[in-house]
């Protein structure tokens, strides 16, 4: 997992094939929101690829918009931004 302090951003979850579903990922971000309560925070952030929306409205983080990310080779990517208060 990935995490921006500063910006109070979850930046990647990711979990190997062979180890998903078995609440490994839910265990980091749950991780990433102790680190962040620890250092003040109250509000956390992440941008998601399609695949992963369920993966974070199952850890209580709520839909804030739809929109494209630019890749560094100009593709476009699908992407979810994601907020939830801690």
């Amino acid at each position: 997992a990935q995490y921006s302090p500063n910006i109070s951003l979850i930046e990647a979850v990711h979990v190997v094939p062979s180890s998903a579903c078995k609440g490994i990922g839910r265990k980091l971000v749950e991780a990433i929101e102790v680190y962040a309560v620890e250092q003040g925070k109250n509000k956390i952030a992440v941008e998601s690829s399609i695949n992963a929306t369920q993966f974070y409205e199952k850890c209580g983080y709520k839909k804030i918009k739809a929109s494209k990310y630019i890749c560094k080779n100009d593709i476009e990517l699908d992407v979810v931004s994601y907020a939830k208060f801690i």
